[in-house]
């Protein structure tokens, strides 16, 4: 069972898979309850059971693309001409996971183990049908065929060739214990044939991205009409769009809601949606954004509204006020969003994105209700008269639920008596509509702008007058010495106002403590709550920027903070909520280890620590410096193509790869290792541990400089791996290493080298 590998789809059919049993209709069976055990499948496939081999509806994929909703190593995706009726979307898709193959090229039976189950298979063809919100509802997974994968090279970015033959897809369930099985008496198709090439090859003529062989690395050029490389990136990065233009993915549809894949756009010419056509002939400046304050050109024709179309990255595909989007895809009206009457046809609101949808195109929770489990995070909702008027929102990613919030434009919010438009969002013209906070009341209203809030109006007391204003200096006062020795255990509170580095937030409350360490040494600290918490301390109380560490986890947090001198002041140590919604009750325990040379552990001023005071071992007499030539002198060889086992309990300390590869480093072992030929070394270590594996250029300490390569997943009894290039001749320093001071234990390191 890979569970990892089926996430994409588990999130879907355990957490709300709403399948109807054999017999039923689809309009009256009952949707399991979250967390429940997955249906079966039913009477919706039923007109699509018939015309193929053996009682089965052929497919005939079309449009093959690159896919991205997957975890797989490498999938394509397909549009079908038999889709499942009374379904948003029905997709073919084609994924390949690794379970220690390598993935080679070869032909592969896809009716024998382990390619015969869903949860095993790493060869996989399935047939999902989804709902308006992109929830899969039906799943079709392989009984029989065959698989010819040619060419598999993701590290050229997603290179992929191979084919498919006479492939039976018979609906499957999964159940809790995340097996699966085929449904008695489902649906079934069957696949002929189905062939992927993703080698890039520009040039090609194109209306779409997915037009061109691999949509990783290429788009399809808005004026030439062709297939280039990516023109820009959307992460703000080089290469970036000229002046006037928009950098833009082509992964999907060119507008939607939820874009998915690589970070690559093409780029479109920014228009004014407002006013005169600020486009070309024969084109159309389409809106972005609810505000319709910045748009695109595109070029406009096509079917009139109604009809179907074919979409494209390069134009609307309808005549003048149509945009081709749907599935199947047909031209709907384009409507200005937050300006009523959006004069949509009717059982059709304006959405976000300008056209007309219908209300499964939302969620039809009015504002400021909750909104569906499954809804996505700003989901159009609200409908009222031809427009959705809000957004599905969780103003904190750990809220249970989202609401839907009333969207408003700043300039005329048309929002509810006591409210105001808070702009929130990346365009300071659109917010949401919210109570006006009340400074002073007590209640802390963050999603309000309040930062705190005292009860009072009175500036040092901690609370600047506006609530927005912390006063660190007069928090410190608050703070409760922290005793060696002795847990603390209480609630996490007020004050609000400290930073930290571990979670986006500042109005977290948060309980104080001051410590001055009694001499040179570490100090380790140790957090225990079912509550969402986490641990920080700051060298200046009053100042929030230095921070000397923090660690947010649910459940424990340890935090190791080691002190080269005595501080001029006591540091201060908050256990602060990881949001502001979170409070509870903690467990907070504090000792201190003196530094003292030879004990075996590195502090103080320490820069290694061999448990004795003996130069000429690796470790200087005073343990202020590593003698790296006889660490590295001293260090075994790796031997490939074996399986090593070892331990890092009772290793050296002397590679520190913290915030480089740890987050704070472990014991670790060493090896040292010379390439006998040009090629790929490639390392696997696996422990129950959180184990990390890094090589270093040079036997030195640790630096960006150095550091050719680190593998740290940051999870237990994760297999961390890497290839990392070497040349004949090259010599390497391997390095297994605990991820934090906690994470030590056994390990099994595989080491080969390839062409």
């Amino acid at each position: 069972m890979k569970p990892s590998a089926s996430a994409w789809l588990l999130g879907s059919l355990i957490l709300g898979f709403s399948l109807v049993a054999c017999g039923e209709d689809e309009d009256t069976a009952e949707t399991p309850a979250s967390g429940g055990a997955a249906g079966t499948g039913g009477t919706a496939g039923a007109a699509g059971s018939t015309g193929g081999a053996g009682g089965c509806m052929e497919l005939h994929p079309s449009d093959t693309m690159l896919y991205f909703g997957s975890l797989a190593s490498f999938g394509v995706t397909a549009r079908v001409d038999a889709p499942l009726p009374g379904y948003a979307k029905t997709r073919l898709a084609l994924e390949l996971y690794d379970e220690g193959s390598g993935l080679p090229p070869g032909s592969f039976d896809l009716g024998k183990p382990p390619e015969d189950n869903y949860g095993t298979c790493e060869h996989c063809v399935l047939l999902v049908a989804y709902d308006e919100l992109g929830q899969a509802r039906r799943v079709f997974f392989q009984e029989s065929g065959s698989m010819t994968l040619d060419e598999l090279a993701l590290d050229q970015g997603l290179v992929a060739t191979g084919s498919v033959k006479d492939v039976k897809l018979v609906e499957v369930t999964q159940e809790l214990d995340l097996s699966w099985h085929e449904v008695a008496g489902g649906a079934c198709f069957v696949l002929p044939s189905w062939s992927f090439d993703t080698k890039p090859v520009n040039g090609g003529d194109c209306d779409s991205a997915e037009d061109c062989p691999n949509e990783a690395l290429q788009v399809c050029d808005v004026e030439t009409k062709k297939c280039v490389t990516g023109e820009c990136s959307l992460t703000f990065d080089p290469p970036l769009c000229p002046e006037g233009q928009l950098c833009m993915s082509q992964i999907g549809a060119l507008i939607e809601r939820d874009e998915g894949g690589v970070a690559t756009g093409a780029c479109y010419e920014k228009c004014s949606p407002k006013g005169s056509n600020t486009c070309g002939s024969g084109q159309k400046c389409f809106p972005l954004g609810p505000t319709q304050s910045a748009g695109i050109c595109l070029a406009s024709g096509g079917p009139k509204l109604g009809d179907a179309c074919e979409p494209s990255d390069l134009g609307t595909s309808c005549a003048d006020g149509g945009y081709c989007t749907g599935d199947p895809p047909r031209c709907q009206k384009t409507c200005a969003y937050l300006s009523p009457p959006a004069g949509c046809p009717d059982a059709t609101y304006c959405s976000s994105l300008n056209l007309c949808e219908p209300l499964s195109a939302g969620d039809p929770a009015p504002v400021g209700t909750p909104c569906q489990p499954t809804s996505p995070l700003l989901r159009d909702c609200g409908p009222e008269g031809d427009m959705f008027r809000g957004a599905c929102i969780d103003w904190f990613p750990e809220a249970a639920t989202k609401t839907c919030e009333r969207y408003c434009k700043v300039a005329d919010p048309k929002c509810g008596p006591g409210q105001s438009c808070l702009a929130t969002f990346d365009n300071p013209t659109v917010g949401i509509c919210h109570d006006k906070p009340t400074c002073g009341d007590g209640v802390l209203d963050v999603i309000g702008g309040e930062l705190c809030d005292d009860g009072n109006t009175a500036s040092g007391d901690g609370c600047g007058k506006d609530c927005k204003t912390q006063e660190l200096e007069a928090l410190c006062q608050q703070a409760t010495p922290l005793i060696l020795g002795v847990d603390f255990s209480t609630n996490v509170g007020a004050p609000t106002g400290f930073p930290s580095l571990c979670d986006p937030y500042i109005a977290n409350p948060a309980k104080l403590y001051s410590f001055l360490p009694p001499g040179p040494g570490k100090l380790d600290l140790v957090l225990e709550s079912s509550a969402d918490l986490g641990l920080s301390v700051l060298s200046d109380c009053a100042a929030g920027a230095t921070e000397l560490g923090c660690h947010s986890f649910p459940g424990k947090d340890t935090l190791h903070l080691n002190f080269a001198t005595v501080p001029a002041k006591p540091v201060l140590v908050t256990v602060r909520s990881a949001y502001p919604l979170a409070t509870g009750s903690f467990a907070l325990s504090a000792a201190f280890v003196p530094a003292v040379c030879g004990d075996g552990k590195v502090g103080g001023a320490e820069h290694c620590d061999d448990g004795n005071t003996t130069s000429g071992d690796g470790c200087s007499a005073d343990c202020t410096s590593v003698e790296w030539s006889n660490v590295c002198s001293a260090l075994p060889v790796l031997q490939l193509d074996t399986k090593l086992s070892g331990n890092v309990d009772g290793g050296t300390s002397y590679f520190d790869s913290s915030g480089l590869c740890a987050y704070q480093s472990g014991r670790e072992r060493a090896w040292t290792w010379t390439a006998s030929a040009t090629g790929k070394l490639q390392l696997s270590l696996e422990s129950a541990s959180n184990l990390d594996v890094f090589v270093l250029s040079e036997c030195t300490a640790v630096s960006p400089e150095k550091l050719a390569q680190c593998a740290n997943s940051g999870q237990a009894s994760q297999t961390e791996a890497m290839d990392v290039a070497v040349s004949a001749g090259q010599k390497l320093t391997v390095v297994v290493q605990g991820h934090s001071q906690d994470d030590g234990g056994a390990f099994v390191l595989s080491a080969k080298l390839v062409p």
